[in-house]
């Protein structure tokens, strides 16, 4: 099994894939720079889906979840260990693929060829991820494929607008509190 790394020093994630599909089983790897150590992990993104203690045995600690409707369309594995009083850490993203919400559009004309002032009829049909038919609002453009010679289509593919990844909304970070001595009122003049 490929695994894809995440890029902390002294914590690295590592994740079975970086892209899944809900209902699939993510293998993520916490690999810490000492054994025995507690590695604090969550699964996050719009909120804290998963979160949880794992003891890094021989400096390696797996965690295996299901991928769930809730983490679409991208989600964050963040984990955490402490090392001499300070934080280390390490987050890996995992984008979530699902067919099931997606439509598949097709149009066809009457006729292969049109000149100016002809009727031309189309056919749009829209499809869910199996073939089933459903019903959608659509519009339609229709330009002199000339156009494309001076000019490249440059409009971006709409599922990113919808279904694109997300940023993380969870953050995680530590106070370095200061610690002072307080000396003994006995040698205070």
């Amino acid at each position: 099994e490929r695994f894809w790394w995440g890029g902390g020093e002294r914590l690295r994630i590592q994740a079975s894939s970086r892209r899944v599909l809900q209902g699939d089983t993510l293998t993520v790897l916490f690999q810490v720079g000492r054994p025995n150590a507690a590695v604090w992990y969550t699964v996050e993104g719009s909120t804290i889906h998963r979160s949880g203690v794992l003891r890094a045995r021989s400096g390696l600690a797996v965690l295996t979840l299901t991928v769930t409707p809730e983490m679409s369309p991208s989600f964050y594995v963040w984990a955490g260990t402490s090392d001499r009083g300070r934080l280390q850490s390490d987050q890996i993203g995992i984008w979530v693929d699902n067919p099931s919400r997606l439509l598949k559009i097709s149009v066809a004309p009457d006729t292969d060829r049109a000149a100016p002032n002809d009727t031309v009829r189309y056919r749009i049909e829209s499809t869910d991820f199996q073939g089933n038919p459903v019903p959608a609002e659509v519009s339609l453009a229709i330009v002199d494929e000339a156009l494309f010679a001076v000019r490249r289509d440059r409009t971006p593919d709409i599922r990113g607008f919808f279904y694109g990844s997300r940023p993380n909304a969870v953050g995680t970070s530590q106070d370095d509190a200061m610690y002072y001595a307080i000396p003994d009122s006995r040698e205070v003049a």
